[in-house]
């Protein structure tokens, strides 16, 4: 038995693709198990947006420009908290909004917003993974690496 670390439904979803895809099909049926893998990394075409959950603190200050720096004690208290993890998750419509509150009307505000955004994966754009948000989504197996080993288990091979 082959191992992966995708659920039922998560395989489910992957052999879906993959039978809706004759290019995929065909590779399927010639085990070509590492050529999937590749095409369910691939970016999403057409292309779909996903919050990234991984926006590093230097990305954020890279994207904030000094004119916009917040002018109030309690902005700037917001911000510095903000900025005291290492990791924070653009997926929390939380985190957006305070973003939108501290930035509102400003450069900073479209720059973070551009930032915290990214191109998913053709696995991470199946439609059961996606939670539709403006201006971009969520998806359930953000940052997963389909692997040949999850292909060959999700077609039973």
């Amino acid at each position: 038995m082959v191992k992966t670390m995708l659920t039922t439904a998560q395989q489910s979803a992957l052999v879906t693709a993959i039978n809706n895809d004759s290019a995929l099909t065909l590779l399927a049926n010639s085990n070509g198990f590492s050529q999937i893998a590749d095409a369910m990394n691939a970016p999403s075409s057409p292309t779909v947006s996903v919050w990234r959950q991984d926006l590093s603190v230097t990305t954020i200050l890279s994207n904030i420009t000094a004119s916009d720096m917040p002018s109030t004690a309690n902005y700037l208290s917001y911000l510095q908290m903000l900025l005291s993890i290492p990791v924070v998750d653009a997926t929390s419509a939380n985190v957006r909004g305070s973003f939108s509150t501290v930035f509102s009307g400003k450069t900073s505000l479209t720059n973070l917003t551009a930032a915290a955004q990214r191109t998913a994966t053709r696995f991470e754009a199946l439609s059961s993974f996606i939670t539709a948000a403006s201006p971009a989504n969520t998806t359930s197996v953000y940052g997963y690496i389909v692997t040949p080993s999850d292909v060959q288990a999700a077609l039973g091979k």
